[in-house]
């Protein structure tokens, strides 16, 4: 069995620790050259400071899925993540930019010429369901403050008028809902009108082979209700008097006849009802826009105001400590090369 051979090393610790020794001032001068370029990274960008305001974001998932009936089936997650994305959309939307420029130029502060570079600036970290934190930086802490709070308040401004809509919404729903089975019940009943006719038709005939002055026997006043009834009359208090069959003959006639009318007045009417029934969808995709889809059950409140920051977000002792590092890296890098360069030299001799 041959023994297991051990992998040679290129070069050992105790070897580098022995080239420090003799190429400290160069390591030293690789230190001190990261550390003065993130001194002079220090001072050639300015400082930049962060400021955020907090809103408080309340869906109450749990009431919106059970009130609106087009959401149920939802799972809860996807019902967030869908309010998450339509928010989003809103806080960096154009008419929230524009309710922030007019809450900036009201307070005398310089607005860029392209407005949207403000949101370059602004940054609206992990939003979901709780405290969102709206975020700006910039050179002073108190501009940063300042265009933090006014992106806040002009986000929970346009999502109250947008909630306003949302709310209509539901109402709006529920009318059109209403004139959905109006039309529908319309569309049943003109459909059931020719036989109703018929079967009106049919008692009238059997009436005239009676007695016109015999009382009445056969109607009864269950098939009444249910003519008046399917036809879609208020029940005359007067049919309840017929006595003889010439009476009852008389008010069948009448009521074939509010059949006949009624039949060729149903294209008419069911044409108002799917105008109306248009209306009132156009009206609720109008107010879907409007709303953005919100839910509306959603709470937005501004719950904390930002203030100006104390220290910049990048400290300049931070970035020189990582200039510093980064020498260090890059001589140990290079003692690293003189070993293998040394070892290779060997082996060629």
């Amino acid at each position: 069995m041959k023994p297991v051979q051990k992998p040679k090393q290129i070069f050992r610790l105790a070897e580098i620790l022995d080239l420090i020794p003799i190429n400290w001032p160069r390591l030293f001068l690789l230190i001190f050259l990261g550390a003065a370029l993130g001194f002079g990274y220090t001072i050639l960008k300015p400082p930049v400071y962060e400021s955020f305001a907090v809103v408080q974001v309340d869906h109450n998932a749990e009431e919106a899925l059970v009130d609106n009936i087009w959401k149920l089936g939802v799972r809860r997650e996807y019902f967030l993540e869908e309010q998450t994305r339509l928010l989003e959309g809103v806080a960096t939307s154009d008419e929230v930019l524009t309710r922030l420029i007019e809450i900036l130029q009201a307070q005398d502060l310089p607005v860029p010429q392209n407005p949207e570079e403000l949101f370059g600036n602004a940054f609206l970290p992990h939003p979901a369901q709780g405290n969102w934190r709206f975020v700006f930086r910039e050179a002073d802490p108190e501009v940063a403050a300042v265009q933090a709070n006014a992106w806040a308040e002009a986000f929970v401004a346009v999502v109250q008028e947008k909630l306003i809509y949302a709310r209509q919404l539901r109402s709006q729903k529920v009318q059109t809902a209403y004139y959905a089975g109006q039309l529908a019940s319309q569309e049943l009943l003109c459909a059931q009108l020719p036989d109703l006719s018929g079967r009106i038709e049919g008692r009238a005939q059997t009436l005239q082979e009676e007695d016109p002055a015999a009382e009445t026997e056969i109607l009864g006043y269950w098939w009444l209700e249910e003519i008046t009834a399917s036809a879609g009359f208020f029940q005359n208090p007067e049919m309840y008097t017929m006595e003889t069959n010439a009476e009852t003959l008389e008010f069948l006639r009448d009521l074939k006849d509010m059949v006949e009318d009624k039949l060729v007045s149903c294209p008419g009417t069911m044409e108002s009802m799917r105008t109306t029934l248009e209306i009132s969808l156009a009206a609720e995709t109008d107010l879907i826009q409007a709303g953005a889809g919100l839910n509306p059950y959603l709470e937005v409140v501004l719950k904390k105001e930002a203030t100006p920051a104390l220290r910049p977000t990048v400290k300049p002792g931070r970035v020189i400590l990582l200039g510093g590092t980064l020498g260090l890296i890059a001589g140990i890098i290079w003692l690293l090369f003189i070993l293998v360069q040394g070892s290779g030299d060997e082996k060629a001799s």
